[in-house]
């Protein structure tokens, strides 16, 4: 028994020596493992890490190249602007002295005149020419359009516009412009007509004439214009050029002689105002198109024209074209009733020099006073 628990012993003993050999074995282990990384990872510092010092100095690079970077953009954008600015300043220059290069005339804008007179007009009237004579000044003749509705009408003054004969075109016929013409007896042309009213259509380029006291048709004639219409025409008496003076919608004026045929060649109608100077829209005069109804103005020989869908009347030169006034009228007949149409019609009286006015579809027939107040100030002209 005694020996038993002693073998028993010495087993338990070896056992527990076994057991710490193992345990010894395996921290040896773990500590040559250790020892492996720490080696390794000193190796990978030394041949791969920078020192400290080292990362400084390249962040410190890094800022300097950043902050001149920003520099030479902040530069950059300085210079563009100077540039920018300098290109504005040489266009500011270069708009002025265009402006101090124009040395011709400027078109004035005036709101200088006066209603004289208002009478009733024919709302049904398309209005197309007003024109009158000079031996009966209480008499005025009108000219109407649309397709058969173009009719050529005598109006008496006196009567408050009472219309007291009238002829009706044939129904192809568009009607257009009127003028009286009167010639000494012995003028030569290919017409036998001393006198007469001068009238021609909008498309058909046919144009008549009409007896003053009858309004029988004495002749019809062909004519052509730059736009192959007609649109306003004006007798120009006693002048050794030409005879009758033509718009037909364009920016041109055509001369006619006595026969209705060309004479010279057309001359465009421009202008240039204060206002356009201005707001740098040009220097160079512009041309009015859509000249309308025309009036001739013994008295300076300039020539009056209505512009289509304007309320202006516009004075021109005949012989450079230039419109040196516009008359601005929109106050004339500013609260129109419905079914109103656009500014057309005007007639120089032979007698005390002042305009009679209307419109297409117009219920006023007005007399008009212009440059009556020589202190009225500058319209404005929004064309």
């Amino acid at each position: 028994m005694a020996k038993s628990n002693s073998n028993n012993m010495r087993q338990r003993k070896q056992q527990r020596a076994s057991e710490r050999a193992a345990v010894d074995h395996s921290n040896k282990d773990e500590d040559d493992k250790v020892h492996k990384r720490k080696s390794s990872a000193a190796r990978k510092s030394k041949t791969s890490g920078f020192p400290a010092g080292m990362k400084l100095i390249v962040a410190m690079l890094l800022v300097l190249v950043v902050f001149l970077v920003l520099a030479l953009v902040i530069e950059h954008g300085e210079e563009e602007e100077e540039d920018s600015t300098s290109r504005r300043a040489q266009e500011t220059a270069s708009h002025q002295q265009s402006h101090h290069d124009h040395d011709g005339p400027l078109t004035q804008v005036s709101k200088n005149y006066r209603v004289v007179k208002t009478l009733p007009h024919d709302p049904k009237a398309f209005t197309q020419g007003l024109t009158f004579r000079p031996d009966n000044s209480t008499i005025l003749y009108e000219s109407t359009g649309m397709y058969n509705d173009s009719v050529i009408r005598v109006l008496d003054l006196n009567n408050n516009a009472q219309i007291l004969q009238e002829i009706k075109l044939d129904e192809k016929y568009f009607g257009e412009g009127l003028s009286y013409f009167e010639y000494p007896p012995n003028t030569k042309a290919k017409h036998h007509h001393n006198k007469g009213l001068v009238h021609f259509t909008w498309k058909e380029l046919t144009g008549f004439v009409f007896d003053v006291d009858t309004l029988e048709t004495l002749q019809e004639f062909a004519f052509t214009t730059t736009t192959n219409e007609g649109w306003g025409i004006i007798h120009v008496p006693n002048n050794p050029n030409y005879d009758f003076i033509v718009s037909d919608g364009s920016a041109n004026l055509h001369f006619w002689d006595k026969d209705y045929k060309e004479c010279q060649p057309p001359l465009e109608v421009t202008y240039l105002t204060q206002d356009m100077l201005n707001q740098q829209q040009m220097t160079k005069p512009r041309g009015m198109r859509f000249l309308n109804e025309l009036e001739w103005d013994p008295t300076t020989n300039t020539i009056l024209a209505n512009i289509w869908y304007q309320d202006y009347i516009a004075r021109i030169n005949p012989t450079t074209g230039f419109i040196e006034m516009l008359y601005d009228l929109r106050g004339l007949y500013p609260y129109r009733p419905p079914g109103t149409d656009v500014f057309n019609g005007i007639a120089l009286h032979p007698v005390d020099g002042q305009l009679w006015v209307t419109g297409k579809y117009w219920h006023q027939l007005y007399q008009i006073e212009l440059d009556v107040d020589p202190e009225a100030e500058e319209a404005e002209m929004p064309l």
